[in-house]
């Protein structure tokens, strides 16, 4: 038998906005673009919020007050996020924190099995 493999405390791509996890930064840019930051009224997708307020003020005449689909708290429009880029710190923080606690359970967990 050979050594166990140990994950490390990297972080896969996630939403800021809802909190879902993606295997790649760019599924996170497609999943953001369709779900948070697209116009319900034309379609149009963005890449930013501050995109998308700009075009429901001048196309449509419309005052958007918070990113659509986004966990309440996290709904903020002000907050200039681009995929993982722009993301608080305390909150990759506390992300980290969850993994490194999931982690150790699970090495818990097979020690208590051996």
């Amino acid at each position: 038998m050979g050594r166990k493999k140990r994950e490390d405390l990297t972080l896969k791509p996630f939403c800021y906005y809802c909190d879902k996890e993606f295997e790649t930064v760019l599924i996170l840019l497609k999943h953001q673009k369709n779900r948070h930051f697209s116009c319900k009224d034309c379609r149009r997708k963005f890449s930013k919020a501050s995109s998308i307020v700009t075009h429901c003020m001048t196309k449509h005449h419309i005052t958007l007050s918070k990113v659509a689909n986004a966990k309440k708290g996290r709904d903020s429009i002000t907050m200039n996020i681009y995929g993982m880029v722009g993301i608080p710190d305390d909150i990759i923080d506390q992300r980290l924190h969850q993994k490194k606690v999931q982690m150790l359970a699970k090495l818990e967990e097979e020690k208590s099995h051996e």
